[in-house]
Parts: structure tokens; C-alpha cells; sequence
């Protein structure tokens, strides 16, 4: 993971801990909001998947949501790899596509199961005291890594490889690369349209999770401004417009969904 970059001052913690070149300040605010747009997402889909596995069913999400963004996911991995994108989009795509598997798995097994359970749904004390407890020990383990690597590469940085380089000089791999990112867009489009669609025909959103939605919107925001921020520093918007509408449809999607929220649910009352 630790690596040096070809050109001066760049952020020796960036480097030792992520592997990552950033030299400005620029770069270094769109590192930063990638990051916390990873976290946001890597949490994201949790509470979704914590009710399912709770409420034994997954009657709340549509196949086509959960099979959809899984393709997109494998797509855009691809995608990323060919074009050689930001490291966080990598990581990003990773989560995306370890927490969709899982959604894909619950969807096979609980809707071959006939066990259900009426257990609580919310969070506890105890509970939320563990995740705070679990975040706060990886965030003090990776500063005191980073600060302990990054000072051994500043002593010794011919011990170190380069960094990863974000320039394809392969030219069919940047226009394969392109297009399945334009590939992708459809497949996102699917699943929030089929998704949409079943929570109008049903009107009930108990099984699914406000929270994911929520976090959802958040982290895309997030990580919207930060691909625009990547496109302003390296003037690469062909290369990231295809990952800026896919990061930009569910947003939207999103938004809708999060309005159904609250009119299905106060017609409820």
C-alpha cells in the first residue's frame, strides 16, 4: 500500500496509508470527500440488510433493483480498472459490489424460506455503542499507521514502488473503458425504475430501510462533487462522464424515493 510519487510535496500520509498521489489542496479536497462518500455507502446498505436478515424476508426490494446494480457493479469495475479512475472510485465500486452480492443472496434464501420473526427493527443502545466503539478503534489504528508509514517514507523513499498511475496509454482500453461506463447508466436506471414502480403499486414501505435511501443520497452527492472536483484538477471529463451519471441518476432516483417515503407512509396514519 505504501508508495512514493514522481513529483515533490505530495501528502506523505495519503501515500504510506491509501497508496494515493495528492499534491494540492484541490486534490486533496476531493480525496477527503471521496472518502467520507466510501464510509457514508459502506454504511449505507447495512440497515437494509440488517432488517432483512432480521424480518426473515426481503419483500420490500424488487430483484430487478438488487440484480440490476449488481451487474452495474461488476460493469463498472471493469470500467475503472480500463480507464484507470481514482482509488477511491475502486474502493467505492468494491463495497458496492461485496454489499449487493449479499442483498442478491438474502433475495435467493429468504424468498426460499418460510421463517419469519417480528424481532425490533431499531437499533439499540448497546448496539450503536459497539459500531461507535468498532469506527473509533479502525480510525485510531489507521492515523497511527499512517503517521508511523509516512514517516518511514519520508527517511526512505527508494524502498518504495510508485504510486498507481492514472494515465491509460492504451487507447482501445480507454475507449472500451468509456463505453462501459456509459453501459452502466442503464442498468442503474432499471433498477430505480423497477423499484419506483413496485412501491407505487404496493403503497407499503415497512421492509424497506429510510436510512439506506437517506445515506444513500448523501454519499452520492458526496461523491459527485468529488469526481467533478477530479475532473477540474486532471481535465478528464470524457473519461469521468460516464461515472458522473451514474452517480447522478440515483441521486435523483433517490430523492423520489425518499418523497414516497413520506407520502405512502402519511397516508398510513
Amino acid at each position: 500500500m505504501v508508495c512514493t510519487c514522481t513529483q515533490q510535496n505530495y501528502n506523505l500520509f495519503i501515500a504510506a496509508l491509501f497508496g494515493a498521489c495528492v499534491y494540492d489542496k484541490l486534490n486533496l479536497v476531493a480525496f477527503i470527500i471521496s472518502w467520507i462518500s466510501i464510509v457514508i455507502q459502506f454504511i449505507a446498505q447495512y440497515p437494509q440488510i440488517r432488517l432483512n436478515f432480521i424480518m426473515k424476508t426481503t419483500e420490500g426490494l424488487t430483484p430487478v433493483y438488487v440484480y440490476s446494480f449488481l451487474i452495474c457493479d461488476v460493469v463498472g469495475i471493469v470500467s475503472l480498472f480500463m480507464l484507470k479512475a481514482m482509488i477511491t472510485q475502486f474502493i467505492l465500486q468494491f463495497v458496492y459490489l461485496v454489499q449487493d452480492s449479499y442483498l442478491a443472496f438474502q433475495i435467493f434464501y429468504y424468498r426460499n424460506s418460510t421463517k419469519r420473526t417480528n424481532s425490533q427493527t431499531t437499533v439499540n443502545k448497546l448496539e450503536g455503542t459497539i459500531y461507535l466503539i468498532i469506527v473509533s478503534l479502525l480510525i485510531e489504528v489507521c492515523g497511527i499507521y499512517g503517521v508511523q508509514r509516512s514517516k518511514h517514507l519520508k527517511l526512505f523513499p527508494n524502498e518504495f514502488q510508485l504510486c498507481y498511475s492514472r494515465t491509460q496509454e492504451n487507447r482501445t482500453l480507454r475507449i472500451t473503458g468509456t463505453v462501459l461506463s456509459y453501459v452502466s447508466v442503464p442498468f442503474i436506471a432499471t433498477a430505480f425504475l423497477a423499484q419506483i414502480i413496485k412501491n407505487h403499486k404496493t403503497k407499503q414501505m415497512e421492509e424497506l430501510s429510510l436510512v439506506m435511501f437517506s445515506t444513500f443520497l448523501l454519499g452520492g452527492i458526496l461523491q459527485t462533487v468529488s469526481i467533478i472536483l477530479d475532473i477540474v484538477y486532471y481535465n478528464n471529463l470524457s473519461k469521468q462522464v460516464g461515472f458522473l451519471l451514474v452517480q447522478v441518476l440515483p441521486i435523483l432516483a433517490n430523492i423520489y424515493v425518499l418523497i414516497q417515503f413520506y407520502v405512502f407512509r402519511k397516508k398510513q396514519k
